[in-house]
């Protein structure tokens, strides 16, 4: 029973990190990548091919191909420019061989125009950043009677190299149209609002039938979302309904109002009027207050009908910047601050994490032996996705992250996935692994943790581990004096949740209402951060009855 405890329980590990300072080494060195092991590429920045102007080659279509040890990279299914030219950097592990060989060979007929053999050890330069790029040049390729030169640049760095994130990896040198699936990216997502349609009232409404009186209701547009009051009888219809909406930045979207007429128990029903209004022209709250009501004039329908030109509605249209709009449950929140800038406390530290690697990986299908793995890590509405290792069920990234904090009882959330969609476009859904979170109110500042996180999956044969997830996690306070040492005794939420609360229901109403929207403002980035890994990064957990828990929770009582 101990070794199952242990075998899912944090371990402590000791990585090679770039630098170390704090508590354990406060005068140690430090860089901008100083919470992950440096790891060292060989960089090949192939730019175009060069025609000879004093020989004539004849028809050709050129392509690259740069091979180091047993991995081979090749331009045959990159674009290729107006100037024969690719403008691709391809990266290999300098650790795989001792000669690069770089060869430019006619794609029609597949014989080799130029070769040449650069020796790592003595023939190839370092460079570190922020050292200047080294410039391409004319390397003096053999065979050069045929009619081509080759220009490019070669050179030894790191992860920290500012091409590192648009660069070809030589273990996903089969990937080609979908290679843009593999590389790292930082997302940002749109900050979200509350957009409150409050109707009041109705005022000098006409049924389309003069002899019968109106039994009306109205229905709220935005997006892809519809809200509607309960019906009310009467030329006079009193509602005092809220409709609570929610919209990303920036504010640009319309709503939709219709008044809509029910004619008998049969649902038969006849539009009388509606009305639009951009959410740029509604009041912005940004304090705790109600906007005030005023009355609009609606649209008549059908257009023309001049007995109702002094229908109105009397309604409250507002844009409530003083709420903070929950996207995950409260108990894994990485972040509660309101969208006005103007109410958001001050910023209260930095959170820096180094995504090691991970070992032991365990996928859904079992039969195949790699696993094609990236990382996920959120906080706040800032996500980084780490580059996809191909076939390996140890991966390394070593990758570093950083985003500020403006408060401690937050969740940082990790996700690891199974890459689906590097062979061929929208060829399944990406599978989740499993899931890491740090509470950062148990993160001490100034201190380096570093260890190795279980990722457990939890189905119907019981607890299962999915490998280990290892990290490297530092919290550095930036605020000093009187902002720092009263940050614990805050409130959480902004003033506006406990002036004027919202219901729990209405609350997983609209945080579901805010997963949706990013799911789709993610899905439109390039790379896109697919809407299955959105979602499950920011899905709750399940409110099902469980018996595991029910007797996990008799035990800790």
């Amino acid at each position: 029973m101990a070794a199952n405890k242990d075998e899912f329980s944090v371990k402590q590990i000791s990585p090679k990190l770039g630098g170390e300072r704090g508590a354990r080494n406060p005068y140690g060195p430090t860089s901008l990548h100083d919470l992950v092991e440096q790891m060292e590429f060989l960089y090949v920045d192939v730019i175009r091919a060069i025609k000879n102007s004093d020989v004539d080659p004849g028809p050709c279509d050129p392509v690259v191909e740069i091979t180091l040890g047993n991995y081979k990279s090749s331009t045959k299914d990159l674009p290729v420019g107006p100037n024969m030219d690719w403008n691709q950097v391809f990266a290999f592990d300098k650790t795989k061989g001792d000669v690069l060989s770089v060869t430019l060979k006619d794609r029609l007929t597949n014989t080799v125009i130029n070769k040449s053999n650069f020796k790592l050890a003595s023939e190839i330069p370092t460079r570190a950043p922020p050292d200047a790029r080294i410039a391409p040049q004319r390397y003096p390729l053999r065979n050069t009677k045929t009619g081509f030169y080759l220009m490019m640049s070669v050179w030894f760095g790191t992860q920290v190299d500012e091409v590192y994130p648009v660069a070809w990896f030589s273990d996903a040198s089969e990937v080609s149209t979908c290679v843009i699936n593999t590389r790292p990216k930082v997302y940002l997502a749109p900050r979200l609002c509350y957009v409150r349609v409050t109707i009041v009232s109705g005022h000098d409404l006409i049924s389309t039938d003069r002899n019968r009186t109106p039994s009306v209701y109205v229905t709220a547009t935005l997006g892809q979302v519809t809200l509607k009051t309960e019906v009310s009888s009467g030329t006079n219809p009193s509602w005092n309904k809220d409709l609570i909406f929610v919209a990303s930045e920036p504010l640009e979207g319309t709503v939709y109002i219709r008044l809509i007429d029910r004619v008998d128990d049969q649902h038969e029903e006849r539009i009388i009027g509606k009305l639009e209004k951009k959410l740029s022209e509604m009041t912005p709250l940004k304090v705790p207050s109600s906007a005030p009501a005023l009355f609009y004039d609606i649209e008549v329908e059908p257009a023309g009908d001049s007995r109702r030109f002094a229908s109105r509605l009397k309604m409250k249209l507002a844009t409530d910047q003083a709420y903070h709009v929950a996207e995950e449950s409260i108990q894994y929140s990485s972040d509660y601050r309101p969208f006005v800038k103007g109410l958001w406390p001050c910023l209260l530290g930095k959170l820096e994490i180094g995504i090691l690697g991970a070992t032991g990986l365990k996928g859904s299908d079992e039969r195949k032996q790699g696993i094609d793995s990236y990382v996920v890590a959120k906080y706040g509405n800032k996500w980084a996705r780490t580059r996809t290792v191909v076939n390996s069920v140890t991966p390394k990234w070593n990758e570093q992250y950083s985003w500020d904090d403006y408060e401690k009882c937050t969740v940082l959330t990790l996700g690891i996935y199974d890459n689906r969609q590097i062979f061929k476009e929208d060829q399944a859904n990406d599978v989740p692994i499993g899931k890491v979170r740090i509470s950062l109110n148990r993160v001490e500042s100034d201190w380096i943790y570093a260890c190795s996180y279980p990722i457990l999956k939890l189905g119907s044969s019981g607890l299962k581990k999915m490998g280990e997830l290892q990290l490297a996690v530092r919290f550095v306070y930036v605020a000093q004096g009187y902002a720092r040492y009263s940050a614990p005794f805050r409130w959480l939420l902004p003033k506006a949740h406990y002036k004027s609360p919202l219901s729990v229901y209405q609350i997983e109403e609209m945080r579901a209402e805010a997963v949706k929207i990013n799911c789709a403002n993610l899905a439109r980035t390039e790379p896109a951060l697919r809407n299955e890994v959105v979602w499950d990064m920011l899905k709750p957990k399940s409110k099902s009855f469980s018996l595991r828990v029910t007797k996990v929770n008799c035990e800790r009582s």
